[in-house]
């Protein structure tokens, strides 16, 4: 019981109210139980003031230019904070105690993948994930996180990933594949996970040594998720302190919401919030400023060709307190233009979802889905199938099962890394996407493989095609049966006369290999397709391929080597 009162500090007020209020209310709490304030301050007008001053560097900013608390200390009589924003990355500022005013001071290495053929795994073990976070090389901050933007990838899976993405250009969005990232804005290197130290300390104070608080899902800022290849992001908006801030929370957990009515009775307040806001605080950063930094992204130079979709996951009481508007008014407002939505779907794709190419001849590479039950101009109702609890990793049952849904149906398999102690083990529950099952996702064509704690070590693993080198100039591709999931490589286009891979155009999972005795070189391979009616052709993505090989594997005589056909041209 006591840990589950101790947890209440961490609660958000549900209604519009002032800083002041929200301290004044915390503080009775706090005293109560004799707890220390967060990142290390002393005392109640402390935590009040660094409030004040971050409300006043706000006031009035464009999202872009909003700060979002990252850490804060005093020294000297002064109160040190680190806050960040879109527009500026990270920043450093001092006050002196009372005084809400904030004078700016200061502002503030690729892990490449061994390719062993992975076994699935419901990856119940975050550590390895955190290694490989511990292993990027990138500009630090003064907390030691990594500065927006400057992640190391690798360039050679970099590379590979734009490739493949390339191929699917000519599929409806419906077929392709995005890699995606859980919670993405809840990251260690925008300040979440701050709090953790609290609870930490408090398990450690009764002795429960065994157990941990971990509620940061990513280590990075999602400018860097979307540098290594992520193109589908999670935000997580809840109203709080007049703004819809990016809280990780939202789940509703009877015995806490007990616990907080007996406390209002006790203490004689109202806390003026429920289980929902669990984990929401007063310095977590607006939603506007997330939409911002994704819109920055997508209009950034080298990035003019990339589709991305971002799920606004409302699963706190935003909708019941009238809010909503809040969540549609920054995609409205921020980069309209780039956004796709289900006005333009209604009045050019009625019956079909667009392509990448018509996507991006149109300039709108931006889509936004969910919640379920939410309908406007902007947003699309949740598109992909289910949310949890059942086609997490831990569940899913890899190829040719693939979790049971068709290869043209929406669906998402993804993980939790959050670890809160005794009450709930997210990678026993529900595993983790991991290098030793991310191929297997990618294998049965999943819709969205949603990664907690992503570094470019682990989205090494979804290079389903070239398998980690890419091919030398002057060769021409060819799929090789005889590797675990069928990976590419790349021959010399007139030295080696094999048969050929067609298809019927527009369809990526009907094969016809051509039959024995019409075998060539690469060039020749558009010619006797056509003759068959069909395309020369490759696959677009890991499940066209995973079909592609099984086909190969029923032909003994073919051998393991197939010649594939790649356009990999935008126009």
């Amino acid at each position: 019981m006591f840990l589950i009162v101790v947890l209440s500090c961490l609660l958000s007020p549900a209604t519009s109210e002032s800083v002041r209020d929200y301290v004044n209310r915390i503080d009775v709490i706090y005293r109560k139980f004799s707890l220390d304030w967060p990142f290390a301050l002393e005392n109640r007008e402390q935590y009040e003031t660094l409030l004040v001053a971050l409300d006043d560097l706000n006031r009035g900013a464009h999202p872009r230019d909003q700060y979002w608390l990252k850490d804060a200390s005093v020294r000297d009589g002064e109160i040190h904070f680190m806050a960040a924003n879109v527009a500026e990355n990270e920043q450093s500022f001092k006050i002196a105690e009372g005084d809400s005013r904030a004078a700016k001071t200061l502002s503030y290495h690729v892990t490449t993948k061994s390719h062993a053929t992975p076994t699935f795994s419901n990856g119940s073990d975050a550590h390895a994930l955190l290694r490989l976070c511990n292993e990027v090389k990138c500009e630090r901050n003064d907390d030691n996180t990594c500065k927006r933007g400057t992640v190391e990838t690798n360039p050679i899976v970099d590379e590979i990933l734009r490739f493949q993405r390339e191929l699917a250009v000519d599929e409806p969005l419906n077929r392709l594949q995005f890699l995606g990232t859980h919670n993405s804005f809840n990251d260690h290197a925008d300040g979440y996970g701050d709090g953790d130290f609290l609870l930490d300390k408090i398990l450690r104070d009764i002795s429960f040594d065994q157990w941990n608080f971990v509620w940061a899902q990513q280590c990075f800022t999602m400018t860097d998720q979307l540098n290594m290849g992520v193109r589908h992001l999670m935000l997580d908006p809840v109203y709080f302190l007049d703004e819809m801030r990016l809280c990780h929370c939202g789940t509703n957990v009877p015995v806490v919401d007990k616990v907080l009515d007996y406390l209002e009775r006790v203490l004689n307040i109202t806390l003026h919030f429920d289980s929902r806001d669990l984990g929401c605080m007063p310095h977590d950063r607006t939603y506007a400023s997330g939409v911002a930094e994704i819109c920055d992204w997508m209009q950034a130079p080298g990035n003019e060709k990339e589709i991305v979709m971002v799920n606004i996951n409302d699963e706190g009481p935003s909708a019941e307190w009238g809010h909503r508007d809040f969540m549609q008014e920054p995609v409205a407002q921020l980069c309209p233009d780039l956004v796709f939505t289900p006005v333009n779907k209604t009045a050019m794709f009625p019956d079909t979802w667009p392509t990448p190419r018509e996507l991006i001849s149109m300039g709108r590479r931006l889509l936004f889905h969910g919640p379920k039950n939410l309908s406007n101009e902007n947003i699309f109702p949740q598109l992909t199938v289910p949310q949890w609890d059942h086609d997490t990793v831990k569940y899913f049952v890899p190829y040719p099962v693939c979790g049971g849904y068709t290869a043209d149906k929406w669906y998402l398999v993804g993980g939790e890394s959050q670890d809160v102690g005794p009450i709930y083990n997210g990678p026993k529950e529900e595993g983790l996407v991991s290098p030793d099952n991310l191929p297997y996702l990618l294998q049965c064509g999943v819709s969205v493989s949603e990664m907690d704690l992503v570094s470019p070590g682990l989205i090494a693993y979804a290079t389903w095609s070239w398998d980690g080198i890419l091919p030398a100039n002057g060769t021409c591709p060819a799929i090789n049966a005889s590797t675990a999931f069928g990976s590419w490589v790349g021959l010399a286009c007139d030295d080696h006369k094999l048969s050929y891979a067609c298809r019927p155009k527009g369809n990526s999972t009907e094969w016809t290999i051509t039959a024995a005795g019409s075998e060539g070189v690469h060039a020749d391979g558009y010619a006797s397709c056509a003759r068959l009616n069909l395309t020369f052709a490759a696959p677009t993505d890991g499940y066209s391929n995973t079909l592609l090989r099984a086909e190969m594997m029923k032909i003994p005589a073919l051998r393991s080597l197939l010649w594939i056909g790649v356009n990999r041209t935008y126009t």
